[in-house]
């Protein structure tokens, strides 16, 4: 258990440290925490609930050709392991390259936030040792719909769109998110590019770019959509399928949502626009609402809404003004997510899947 406490401690040490770095420095900070981070998740080592099956996945594609490892579902994910598997890097390679996108993808979505390093020790209880060491392929999702959150907050709809269309060659479910990307991509932007288009201010690569995109797009779209439908009716809306522990899960992201919810005036006063959280604010009471009905589907959506409960969270002492008070708060939150870390640790029915860590650097 060292090794998670360390993971968890140390970023912890640098929020609590009167020294503040900027420019260079802290960049250099951000990348050290970044790789070792990338290797601790990516360099694991029979660690993780799915392992056994991750790793027979892996040989099985030493021997299946090019074309029907892109042919099949997951199709992103099985190349990274079709390619890791003839490089005779088997699951360690794939999994150090989820790693690097995940806690990339992570790691520019904290960036972005107020307070980085304190949304960073958030993510790190669940999202960084449970999913990201246990669910690899939702992991990896996560990363890019961090990305996509992040560009869809810059109004940057059409790269956010393609991001969540390559996250759905990781996991089918990662379709369930791309509605969103359409609707942020306002009648406004669409009403612009006809514009210039009907102007002749488009030109021919440009269009011919557009073109394939969408059409690559579409493709992608409804061949993933036959796929996950079949999943869904399969065993996510199956009465034979149940998360323990989902209503707790499920609410470590609803109250946030609530809480930004109720608080909706002052939210965009301190944060501008915010229409986009709100909407995922929306599905996340809603996942609250289905758990105790269909647990299984309400915990892997709620996967997806971890970045919302980040986003929320670390935002929670800009509503304090008093600066003492505020430094309270982010002592009482860090204490709250390192007893999550506790409980799941000592607790939790599949922990003994993560215990002890071990990695192929010190095997």
């Amino acid at each position: 258990m060292t090794s998670y406490w360390l993971l968890f401690l140390l970023p912890l040490v640098g929020l609590a440290s009167p020294i503040v770095l900027a420019g260079r420095a802290r960049d250099i900070a951000w990348f050290i925490l970044i790789f070792a981070s990338v290797l601790f998740v990516g360099l694991r080592h029979q660690v993780g609930g799915d392992w056994d099956n991750y790793f027979f996945f892996s040989q099985r594609l030493i021997y299946e050709p090019l074309s029907m490892v892109l042919d099949s579902k997951d199709g992103g994910y099985n190349l990274i392991n079709w390619i890791s598997a003839q490089g005779g890097w088997g699951i360690h390679g794939a999994n150090l390259f989820c790693a690097s996108v995940f806690l990339g993808g992570l790691a520019y979505f904290c960036r972005h936030q107020p307070y980085p390093l304190f949304a960073w020790v958030i993510s790190i209880p669940y999202l960084i040792i449970v999913v990201g060491m246990g669910y690899t392929r939702q992991s990896v999702v996560v990363g890019l719909l961090c990305c996509g959150l992040i560009l869809l907050q810059k109004g940057k709809g059409w790269r956010a769109l393609a991001v969540m269309l390559l996250a759905t060659s990781f996991h089918k479910s990662a379709l369930l998110f791309l509605p969103l990307g359409l609707t942020m991509i306002t009648r406004s932007h669409l009403i612009v590019v006809l514009g210039l288009l009907r102007k002749g201010m488009v030109s021919g690569p440009i269009l011919v770019s557009v073109t394939f995109v969408l059409v690559v797009g579409g493709v992608i779209f409804f061949r993933s959509a036959d796929i996950f439908y079949g999943e869904f009716k399969a065993y996510i809306l199956s009465d034979n399928w149940h998360s323990e522990g989902g209503m707790v899960r499920s609410l470590m992201n609803g109250i946030p949502a609530a809480f930004l919810l109720l608080n909706r005036r002052k939210w965009r006063e301190l944060n501008g626009e915010s229409t986009l959280w709100e909407v995922l604010a929306l599905v996340a009471i809603l996942v609250v609402v289905i758990t105790p009905f269909y647990s299984t589907f309400a915990d892997r959506m709620g996967i997806y809404l971890i970045p919302l409960q980040i986003y929320v969270v670390s935002r929670v002492p800009m509503f304090i003004e008093n600066e003492t008070l505020r430094a309270g708060s982010v002592v009482g939150i860090s204490t709250l997510y390192g007893l999550v870390l506790f409980t799941w640790l000592n607790y939790a029915d599949h922990a003994f899947y993560w215990i002890p860590y071990k990695s192929l650097l010190w095997l």
